[in-house]
Order: C-alpha cells, then structure tokens, then sequence
C-alpha cells in the first residue's frame, strides 16, 4: 500500500480567480461531451496569453443543440466565420487566439453548499476586439460559462489558410 507525506495546506482546490476583463487568449483544446443534463456540448479550454493572469487555464461551453447554438456562433465568427453553414473539425481550431471576456460570479459548491466565487466566460469575440492587450475592464453579467484549471497537451500550430470560412 503506498504511503503519501504531503502538506495539504498549500494545495489549492483547483479553482483560481482570474481577473475580470477582456483577456487574448489561445484555444489549447476542444472537446464533444454530454452535459450535466444530457445534452451535447462543447468545451473549450483557454490560455490566457497576457497580463496578470498570463497562463492561466479557463473552459467555455457551448451547446450543440439545434435550438442553442448562439453560443457555438460566437466561437465562429471570433475564429473568422461569417456565419451560414460551416463544416469543420474543432481540432484546426487550436492555437488559434480568441478575446475572452471574463468575470467573477458567486456558486454554491456542488458538494459542500458553501458560498464561493469562480471566473466565467462571459463572452468570445475576436482577438482583435475589446481593448488593447493587456489591459482589463470590469464586467457585471449573470450569464456564463464555467473555469477551470485544467493543462491540457499542446497541439500543433494552425495555419491560416486551412479553414473553410
């Protein structure tokens, strides 16, 4: 039987508070899962790439149903999409670069009921959007996605020139 000595007392509980503000940041993964409910989905797992909370990891989800997809055309159209029909395969989509609007929104914890804050995207626009890199704004919104801080395997670069939008 292993033996574990450890000091837990500097170990966080996985969930770190990224400033709000607008952020540039890179798309490190995507992947199809079933929500909570049941449903299909999207996650999206984030890098911020500047400022204070430069490295940080943070998901958005989108949903894959027909009557819910607003969330999917925000993630398009901030990668170049146009909107109309688009085909492709989520993985031509990493390393590209977003700006993800993110605030702080108290939960209850799923387990222990307690009070706690966590960070949300609230929005993903192009990168070019928003304010200059670096800079931070302060959002107020009750709508959002869940964080995480998750370090999934980097995947290689994309080219510009092989999306179909």
């Amino acid at each position: 039987m292993p033996r574990v000595a450890v000091n837990l007392d500097n170990i966080s509980d996985g969930f770190k508070l990224i400033e709000p503000g607008d952020w540039l940041s890179e798309l490190i993964e995507c992947d199809e899962e079933t929500s909570s409910t049941g449903n299909p989905m999207l996650v999206w797992t984030w890098q911020i790439t500047e400022g204070s909370s430069k490295g940080d990891f943070i998901k958005s989800f989108t949903s894959l149903q027909d009557h819910a997809l607003m969330g999917l055309k925000e993630h398009m159209i901030a990668f170049g999409s146009k909107g109309g029909e688009i085909d492709i395969n989520t993985d031509r989509l990493i390393g590209r670069k977003a700006r993800l609007r993110i605030r702080t929104v108290p939960i209850k914890h799923r387990e222990t009921g307690e009070d706690m804050n966590v960070s949300r995207v609230d929005s993903v626009k192009p990168p070019t959007a928003g304010r200059a890199s670096g800079s931070t704004r302060t959002v107020n919104s009750n709508d959002g996605r869940s964080a995480g801080r998750s370090s999934p395997a980097r995947k290689p670069e994309p080219k510009d020139d092989d999306l179909p939008f």
